[in-house]
């Protein structure tokens, strides 16, 4: 199984954690090489393979050939009518983070019995989904609003979402479980990011909207989340880095496909 992928991504990162915490072999392909200078439409330069099964050029990106599934001990007969496959030069391609969770838990299932599942329920995808667009699609705005009205109004928005979700994490558990699930998976690389708003709109504190008991909950639950050891293996080493990543977010003259959508209005969780 190739996953397509960007160390700096969060969206890359839910399907890198869920990989690691389902057991599942994988080669990681690192494939959006930031450059210094705006390069085309996107300031990346993308891998080619990546390209070629996914034109959009987007990660997280799975490409699962006929060799890997037969070591994976899957077969075509396993996967042939799953929806959120396209097949592309005879490889099976998952496209979109919640899907790859998704279609990763899938794999799981198939090939390991009695296995912790990340969605015990249907309704936690559609969760997932919901908490997707109320705190990850809106970190995005914090960002990039132009005026001081507009980054608080979105930054209220943002810790409304986060309100929401924290107030459904089990004591000393994870979302409306014991174990953790794919909106646990869903939120957390956000949350990991909390340090750049920090960096880049200081006067803007999630204690300050949600209260000092819930923000207690949130840094305890970050702090459980950070030793899960899918979380520390797909954890970046240099935070300096990834601040640097989100400069030309706050500064307003991000390239990619999401803070194009963002600048026009848009969302990012309709990239």
């Amino acid at each position: 199984m190739n996953l397509y992928s960007a160390w700096f991504c969060p969206y890359a990162q839910r399907a890198w954690m869920v990989l690691e915490h389902c057991s599942i072999p994988y080669n990681y392909i690192e494939s959006l090489l930031l450059n210094n200078e705006s390069n085309g439409d996107h300031g990346y330069t993308k891998n080619p393979r990546l390209l070629e099964v996914n034109p959009k050029g987007l990660v997280p990106t799975i490409e699962l050939s006929t060799e890997s599934m037969t070591e994976l001990g899957l077969n075509m007969e396993d996967l042939k009518d799953d929806e959120r496959i396209t097949i592309i030069d005879k490889a099976f391609v998952v496209k979109e983070s919640i899907v790859c969770m998704e279609f990763i838990q899938s794999i799981s299932r198939l090939r390991i019995q009695n296995r912790s599942d990340i969605i015990p329920e249907t309704f936690f995808v559609l969760d997932a989904k919901k908490l997707d667009e109320k705190v990850c699609s809106v970190f995005y705005k914090v960002l990039m609003m132009p005026s001081l009205d507009e980054q608080k109004s979105a930054y209220e928005s943002f810790a409304n979402g986060i309100s929401e979700f924290i107030g459904e994490v089990k004591p000393d558990g994870f979302y409306k479980s014991e174990t953790p699930t794919i909106v646990d998976f869903t939120i957390m690389p956000w949350l990991l990011r909390l340090f750049v708003l920090n960096v880049y709109r200081p006067t803007l504190s999630m204690k300050d909207y949600i209260g000092a008991e819930k923000n207690y909950l949130l840094e305890s639950y970050i702090e459980r989340m950070k030793k899960l050891d899918a979380v520390q293996k797909t954890m970046w080493s240099d935070n300096n880095a990834m601040i640097e990543v989100y400069r030309t977010y706050a500064e307003g003259t991000a390239t990619s496909k999401v803070a194009k959508a963002v600048r026009s209005g848009g969302n990012a969780h309709d990239v």
